[in-house]
């Protein structure tokens, strides 16, 4: 009696559930019985479909999923899969299936419970598609890049060349002492383009995480020493004064990561700094350890400054952050970028505090992991 009940109620919840049923024959995938959703759902009248084999609405019969299904059935076990199945009006739609075994009146057959994920195979199938093109438009753009790094640096050598060539008369006196003026200011204008070219590809191999990274000991004091000589006649000719602090070297002064990075990175403060301080100002640097062992490498100015809001977009942005009347103080932006994009490549981060006619800090955070465990 209880088990008449259990098939009783087994019936009720089969014919009136939302969820896509089928009942088919485990041994000759023959349809047994559907439920409501099921008639709907594939658009037939129930004596239009049960007893047919499962080949009409699983047309694409491969080895099948359904044979495997029915197969494991007879061994009491489920399955769940993913198959395309037709409508009566000849629509396909992508479901997925989960299989259950079930005995009705000695017959081994399976219980499918099917769910309709048309919509998600179509974006997925769409996720892929743009994926394909993205990677396509990236293997495109870094062939583009390539091909103009080496196009936009040949001609600038030879600019260079040949202006260098006229200022230092190889082939015997210019005539007139403007002419070599000229050939100075073509080098130092194309010195300028050739950073700005060779800056600008560094960013896009940093964004794209294309740059290597070869992680060697880096003494800062020396960095920074490079640096003054860098720019001591640069400092000279604009009146600022340059000076440093680097303490004793438990302070900070060694950091483990790209040698080259750091010092593109300190070049580009410092000349950013350089840039936006007016004659009679000082540009200061300095680094020290920081109480959680973080290496901090600083540059201060006493400069133009920037707003919070400048400040904000100015780290990811090429704009230059200053008001309209300091435009004549030249500046590109993307040196901020680019040491941006180095400290995040290392782990580490570009802290900036700055206020308009006050000056600004840029303080490059090394995290402990960089920072020399001992000096």
């Amino acid at each position: 009696m209880r088990e008449i009940q259990s098939e009783s109620l087994y019936d009720s919840l089969f014919e009136k559930s939302n969820s896509v049923m089928l009942v088919i024959e485990a041994a000759s995938g023959t349809i047994l019985d559907v439920n409501a959703s099921a008639l709907s759902f594939y658009m037939y009248e129930k004596q239009n479909i049960v007893g047919r084999c499962i080949d009409l609405i699983s047309p694409f019969f491969e080895p099948s999923a359904h044979y495997i299904a029915r197969m494991r059935a007879l061994e009491n076990k489920q399955t769940l899969f993913v198959a395309r199945h037709k409508k009566s009006n000849g629509d396909f739609r992508d479901v997925e299936i989960y299989t259950t075994p079930l005995i009705r009146d000695d017959i081994q057959a399976i219980v499918s419970h099917i769910y309709d994920i048309t919509e998600r195979r179509e974006a997925e199938r769409q996720r892929d598609k743009a994926l394909k093109v993205a990677q396509a438009a990236l293997k495109t753009e870094s062939n583009f890049l390539a091909s103009m790094s080496h196009e936009l640096r040949t001609p600038l050598n030879g600019i260079m060349v040949s202006a260098e060539m006229v200022q230092t008369e190889i082939f015997g006196a210019v005539g007139h002492e403007r002419y070599k003026q000229c050939g100075e200011d073509i080098l130092k204008s194309a010195e300028k383009m050739r950073t700005l070219v060779d800056n600008m590809f560094l960013l896009f191999d940093l964004d794209r995480g294309t740059q290597d990274l070869y992680v060697s000991d880096i003494w800062v004091p020396d960095e920074i020493k490079y640096c003054l000589t860098r720019f001591r006649d640069t400092a000279h000719l604009k009146d600022v004064s340059l000076s440093v602090s680097c303490g004793n070297a438990n302070s900070g002064g060694l950091v483990v990561g790209d040698a080259d990075l750091f010092r593109t990175a300190l070049l580009n403060l410092v000349s950013n700094a350089l840039k936006f301080t007016r004659p009679g100002g000082t540009v200061h640097l300095y680094c020290r350890r920081s109480r959680d062992a973080s290496v901090v490498v600083g540059v201060s100015d006493t400069g133009v400054g920037m707003s919070e809001e400048q400040v904000r977009f100015l780290l990811n942005s090429f704009r230059q952050g200053v008001n309209n009347q300091e435009r004549t103080l030249a500046g590109s932006g993307i040196g901020l970028s680019i040491v941006n994009a180095i400290m995040e490549i290392h782990g580490g981060r570009l802290d900036v505090r700055s206020r308009p006619n006050e000056g600004s800090t840029f303080e490059m955070v090394f995290p402990p992991a960089r920072g020399a465990d001992h000096i």
